[in-house]
């Protein structure tokens, strides 16, 4: 999408979002939390989030937000906006780095292409709980939600909110923001970069190299068919839960930061391609990976 199309966008998008939650939006109740979001910011002195996400690992909060992604609400959901049929499909293309993630969502108005995409910076978020609501793109006339919003301290309905048929697999998408919100300013993804480095050097000196598990075997497979088949979104995804089940896996890093890349996702392909080479530092294509992880990196930070 042109970025000079950016905020006329984003300008549509709170319309259509504040439009679905004011027309499914129930009577006022005691409970101020049926129909509001709240976005509590980051404790200032480092206090964890709720037990439930504490719980999950890193990892294991990264694939819970991969798998209950996929798991949001069914719609189409449909409403009128400004006097035109605004349709709004599930989310899709779901992006995940250290510092936040990133969604799409495919829409139409007046049965024109209108995509929406939609940011969330981790430094600029604090936690999210998930909670009931009745809302107009529920078929059941309720559904359970979880909203963050780019600014700390707001308590109002949010614009900035997905949604879920089932309470678990909404609690479970807020346990794994949490935890890596938690992780985020804990500066984690460092800790974990020196754990996998040191685990790097070991898999290095040993001669012996274990080969591909049958689980990431199978993912590897996938991945190379949706690569033939030109849908990069689904092959980033199955090289992703490869290496979640088998990180020593030098050509799964490098194909991932190569993906990442190629759609433009240039901090996650810059992190991606660092893992590579601290598995194969002297690779022939080594100098090459590095060079293009030092570009990525400039990339990401100006985005």
């Amino acid at each position: 999408m042109n970025r000079r199309n950016v905020p006329f966008t984003l300008a549509v998008w709170l319309l259509i979002a504040t439009t679905l939650h004011a027309q499914g939006a129930a009577p006022a109740t005691s409970d101020a939390r049926r129909n509001t979001v709240i976005v509590a910011p980051f404790p200032v002195n480092g206090a964890p989030p709720p037990a439930s996400a504490m719980a999950l690992s890193v990892p294991q909060a990264r694939a819970a937000m991969r798998e209950t992604i996929k798991q949001t609400f069914v719609g189409p959901i449909k409403t009128c906006l400004l006097c035109s049929l605004a349709v709004l499909s599930p989310v899709t293309d779901f992006r995940l780095s250290a510092r936040g993630f990133s969604y799409g969502v495919p829409a139409t108005v007046n049965n024109q292409p209108f995509p929406v995409n939609v940011s969330a910076d981790f430094k600029k978020l604090g936690y999210v709980e998930a909670y009931k609501i009745s809302s107009y793109s529920c078929s059941k006339g309720s559904c359970y939600t979880v909203g963050f919003l780019p600014k700390p301290n707001v308590r109002a309905a949010s614009l900035f909110s997905i949604e879920w048929s089932d309470e678990a697999t909404a609690q479970r998408f807020a346990d794994a923001f949490n935890r890596l919100l938690y992780a985020y300013y804990h500066h984690e993804d460092e800790e974990e970069f020196a754990a996998f480095s040191t685990a790097a050097k070991a898999w290095r000196e040993n001669p012996a190299k274990p080969p591909l598990g049958p689980e990431a075997d199978r993912h590897r497979i996938l991945a190379e068919n949706a690569i033939q088949e030109k849908n990069f979104d689904s092959a980033i995804e199955h090289y992703e839960s490869a290496i979640e089940v088998q990180p020593m896996w030098p050509e799964c890093w490098f194909n991932l930061g190569m993906l990442y890349a190629e759609q433009n996702d240039f901090a996650n392909a810059a992190d991606r391609m660092k893992h590579y080479l601290e598995l194969a530092p002297d690779a022939p294509d080594a100098k090459a990976a590095r060079t293009n992880m030092i570009i990525w990196e400039d990339k990401a930070t100006k985005e």
